[in-house]
């Protein structure tokens, strides 16, 4: 073959000769230097040198895909099983993790996992195997994970997912193709994890693991231990009774990726709450001769002059989420001692129409029965048209919560949303919450919106919810036993920490039992110890700096038990003949009695009840979801009227959070 002159070939021509000699090159048979196309290749112009150093480093580049990619197709199986039969088996108190399925919630999660316990990583193929994913992203995509993750961290290739498979005579170690996976499974001290965002998938996976637990006990005539499950799949809905029949099998908590935004906000960003977005009403107070309180004009009152007013943009998981959020932590006391004016607005483009809507909340929050039309605004709003916004005015909010279902989306709405104000806007008044993925967004903020820039906070991010302290709920538990050590102390219901921990722990086995009478009871008693230790930092604020410096007298002027027989006016209560000032402090601790019973209320009401002649806890019906002043009194164990005993747990729960706080002061 004689070759061209240099003068007779054109760039494509030269492309194809470059491309040419490169393919011999990855077969390792080139005579680059002497097939007579030197001179092409490397002429004096340098035009064509580049094309074969391209593609030169392209082919060596689809080399090392390929063997990436052979490997985890045909060896890494192989060398999974292997990894199962000769590492070392864990002691029979170690921790095992093992994630089912690599994605970005389990390679953030395993960042605060002790170095001392031992992750499994079940890969699972993307497809079928004839349809796996060899694709040059999703190779680098899986390299770049495992770079970033610890090196203590067993990867094991799956044959087949667990939700792949119909319910069968299969163990799981058939089903993975992973013999000896069984036994890392059904242990006490093991933790599976189910994060696909796929909820049917998890959901499967579930039964199966289920299903072959009963199978290994009937098998082996042995009772299975129970271990510890996390499922991402939304806490409501059929998932709740669907977390009480798993209980016998499996620890299990369902993981909602919105729920834990809420809760992230609720129990990281104090300076959210909405409790700093209103005006608490304050007075000055001129001591005569108790000098124990200074002069001062800026005593709070304990109940707020403002109402509250909130928007939600997007009414999906996340969009009911923050209502329950702002319904319970926005309940606040007015001057007359019920609950403050509170409105939110709803748009979103898939509302039908108002009736519509406040039917499907009612079903949810039955309690809203008599109140959601008060309460709730429904507007079909196209987030995407201008012209949805133009005649909208958003003045005299508090509280925004921007949740549309997107990142890029979100922004959009944020900059129409900043056209709606007609003045820049305080953010000691304003706080405008904004659903994003990533941490890392305030500096891509649209340089357009300048009258909200200062109230928007983002929350939500994969980073911070995504967390292994958030998702176990480890340090609310903690603070949750915390806050029912000084409840029992406070009531007398036990002499020690020892002891108080040892009815949580009765409580807790009550709960655990499916059959016990009383379980529903204790369960809606331990959601109120939770709520009360979220809700301690809200209460911190109503009383404020100059009341919680005498935090310790004032829980002292609080009695432990009522035990009066005779009518009451409810404005006495309690007795506060050690306070400071009788009657200045006495009024601010009635507000807050109030206040309690209310964001009780609001508590109760987002878990579906409504007011019932009786308390069942089975149809969810309260006697005491009414007014503070109409709570009904009940005889006592000696069956004698004890007036004003119900209403007293109010006083209790604030006497209790003036107790902690003085603590941590």
């Amino acid at each position: 073959m004689t070759p061209p002159r240099i003068t007779t070939v054109g760039i494509f021509p030269k492309f194809w000769i470059a491309l040419i000699s490169s393919i011999e090159m990855f077969f390792g048979s080139t005579r680059i230097f002497d097939n007579g196309f030197q001179e092409v290749l490397f002429s004096d112009d340098g035009s064509c040198s580049y094309l074969l150093l391209a593609l030169t480093f392209l082919y060596s580049l689809a080399v090392s895909i390929s063997i990436f990619v052979i490997f985890n197709f045909v060896f890494q199986r192989l060398f999974s099983r292997w990894k199962l039969k000769y590492t070392p088996s864990p002691k029979v108190n170690d921790k095992i993790h093992i994630f089912f399925g690599v994605n970005k919630y389990s390679m953030l999660l395993l960042r605060d996992i002790p170095n001392d316990d031992r992750i499994y990583f079940i890969d699972y193929p993307t497809e079928k195997d004839e349809d796996y994913d060899i694709s040059f992203t999703s190779g680098l995509s899986k390299l770049f994970k495992r770079g970033r993750s610890r090196t203590d961290v067993i990867y094991l290739k799956a044959k087949n997912k667990l939700s792949d498979i119909e319910l069968s005579d299969k163990t799981i170690a058939e089903i993975l193709d992973l013999k000896g996976i069984d036994d890392l499974i059904f242990r006490s001290n093991s933790y599976l994890y189910f994060l696909s965002d796929n909820e049917k998938e998890n959901i499967s996976s579930l039964n199966n693991i289920r299903l072959r637990k009963h199978q290994i006990s009937a098998d082996k005539d042995i009772a299975m231990k129970v271990c510890h499950v996390y499922c991402h799949a939304k806490k409501e809905g059929y998932n709740i009774s669907r977390e009480d029949k798993y209980k016998n099998d499996f620890d299990i908590t369902f993981v909602d990726s919105s729920y834990l935004a809420i809760q992230q906000v609720i129990r990281e960003d104090y300076d959210s709450l909405p409790v700093n977005f209103v005006k608490i009403k304050t007075e000055s107070w001129n001591p005569s001769d108790d000098k124990a309180l200074p002069l001062s004009n800026d005593y709070n009152i304990g109940y707020v002059e403002s109402a509250f007013n909130a928007a939600i943009f997007g009414f999906g998981e996340l969009g009911h989420d923050a209502f329950d959020f702002l319904y319970e932590y926005g309940a606040f006391v007015d001057s007359r001692g019920v609950r403050s004016p509170f409105h939110v607005d709803v748009y979103d483009k898939n509302v039908i129409d108002n009736d519509t809507s406040i039917t499907d909340i009612i079903r949810n929050y039955p309690g809203l029965k008599d109140t959601a039309k008060n309460i709730l605004s429904f507007k079909q709003s196209d987030f995407s048209a201008s012209d949805s916004w133009n005649s909208l005015t958003l003045d005299g909010l508090n509280y925004i919560f921007v949740c549309a279902g997107n990142d890029e989306l979100n922004l959009r709405i944020l900059e129409n949303i900043d056209k709606c104000f007609s003045s820049i806007q305080n953010p000691q008044t304003l706080r405008v919450m904004v659903k994003h993925s990533s941490r890392f967004i305030t500096s891509i903020l649209p340089s357009t919106i300048n009258k909200i820039s200062s109230c928007i906070h983002f929350f939500g991010s994969d980073e911070d919810i995504w967390k292994m302290d958030i998702i176990s709920n480890q340090s609310l538990i903690a603070d949750a036993k915390k806050y029912y050590a000084a409840y029992a102390k406070v009531t007398k219901q036990a002499s020690s920490p020892a002891e108080a921990e040892a009815q949580w722990i009765k409580r807790e086995d009550e709960i655990s039992n499916l059959q016990s009478p009383n379980r529903k009871k204790r369960i809606r008693q331990r959601s109120q110890d939770f709520a009360n230790c979220l809700h301690l930092e809200t209460k911190k604020r109503l009383i404020g700096e100059k009341f919680l410096a005498i935090a310790t007298e004032l829980s002292k002027s609080i009695p432990s038990s009522y035990s009066q027989n005779t009518p009451v006016c409810v404005n006495d209560e309690p007795h506060c003949s050690d306070c400071p000032d009788p009657t200045f402090s006495r009024e601010m601790l009635n507000y807050l009695a109030k206040e309690e019973h209310i964001r009780w209320e609001a508590s109760h009401i987002v878990m579906g009840y409504s007011y019932g002649h009786e308390t069942d806890d089975n149809n969810k019906t309260h006697s005491c979801l009414v007014e503070y002043d109409k709570v009904p009194d009940y005889p006592n164990k000696e069956k004698q009227i004890n007036y004003g005993e119900t209403r007293h747990y109010d006083w209790i729960v604030i006497k209790t959070s003036l107790e902690m706080a003085a603590a941590h002061k």
